[in-house]
């Protein structure tokens, strides 16, 4: 696979020309264009990270193809899910990053060139929340004139309460934190996560039918973030979904290790510290659950990772400081 060179995201913001979406070839000759994401649940407000992938299945080898071309002012429509039958209208984006310089070399067959754009929706599409669909359309007058990717449908919440996307080795799982709930372990959260705490993490405690850990930095289970913090016990019940904070026998010695319940825990209500749910990727939460273990340890035989942590705030969110009860501790 050909991959662009260029390391810097596109930045696609939108222009005022609409576009009917919907229209034109998902195959144009031996080329295909698909628009993919790791996630389609977005914050209002926040870009939406998507990447394109143009292939060529043959029978003959394809042009060169300038940057210009696949990345470029138009090239990304957005548009809301018909109201009736017929033509939809959407809106174009532009990109505004300097990457439309150079050129992909020859396109072979069963070769293929790969982009990262970042899209931001427009305001009417982006306050209310909703879905919301986006699809690449090819540069007229070129060798991709008339070629469209597949409409990729997103999932665009208004929610006041930040989420936390986490990329794992089973794939992507997307977090509500409850902020109202559990300020403090949500603020811990965050910050954990904005240091890069969470990378390269093992989930180091699986047990099917009640949960998955992680966020150890030891991986043993023993390891923390050299700072403990107290208990939020509140009202939430621990369903299937949600997110816990996992602790020793001492109350306040919750640290960086976090839980997913795989099932209905009532009996953790008010021991443990709830402070999210799964929103997105409850699926990729019971897989990893069910992954084999050593008996004793609960540890799975082949490492599955958390690979990385980030979170989405919702505008007028109030970052507040973590109120640590115990520094130095692991």
């Amino acid at each position: 696979m050909q991959t662009g060179s260029w390391s810097r995201m596109g930045l696609c913001l939108l222009g005022l020309v609409s576009m009917a979406i919907g229209q034109g070839e998902a195959k144009k000759g031996g080329l295909s264009a698909t628009l993919a994401a790791p996630k389609a649940t977005v914050l209002a407000g926040r870009p939406i990270t998507v990447t394109l992938t143009i292939a060529n299945s043959g029978p003959e080898a394809g042009s060169s193809l300038a940057r210009s071309l696949v990345v470029r002012d138009q090239c990304v429509v957005a548009a809301p899910p018909p109201m009736m039958p017929g033509e939809r209208k959407g809106q174009w984006t532009k990109l505004v990053s300097g990457v439309k310089t150079g050129t992909f070399s020859k396109l072979e067959v069963g070769d293929s060139i790969t982009v990262t754009l970042q899209v931001a929706l427009p305001e009417d599409l982006n306050t209310t929340g909703g879905p919301v669909s986006l699809q690449w359309v090819g540069a007229k007058n070129s060798p991709l004139d008339g070629l469209r990717s597949n409409e990729l449908p997103f999932q665009i919440t208004s929610s006041s309460n930040p989420l936390a996307t986490l990329e794992t080795s089973e794939g992507t799982v997307v977090l509500e934190l409850w902020p109202n709930e559990a300020p403090n372990h949500v603020n811990n959260f965050i910050e954990l996560a904005e240091k890069g705490f969470y990378s390269n993490r093992l989930f180091h405690r699986v047990i099917a039918n009640f949960m998955v850990q992680t966020g150890c930095p030891e991986g043993t289970g023993t390891g923390g973030p050299g700072y403990s913090i107290g208990p939020e016990f509140n009202a939430q019940s621990f369903k299937k979904g949600v997110l816990g904070m996992a602790r020793a026998a001492a109350v306040d010695s919750a640290g960086s290790q976090f839980f997913v319940c795989v099932a209905d825990r009532p009996d953790l209500d008010k021991k443990y510290t709830a402070f999210g749910r799964v929103f997105e990727g409850q699926e990729i939460v019971d897989r990893i659950s069910v992954v084999p273990t050593t008996a004793g340890v609960d540890r799975p035989h082949q490492d599955v990772i958390l690979k990385s942590v980030t979170v989405d705030l919702p505008k007028g969110f109030e970052r507040k400081a973590v109120v640590k009860v115990a520094e130095g501790s692991k």
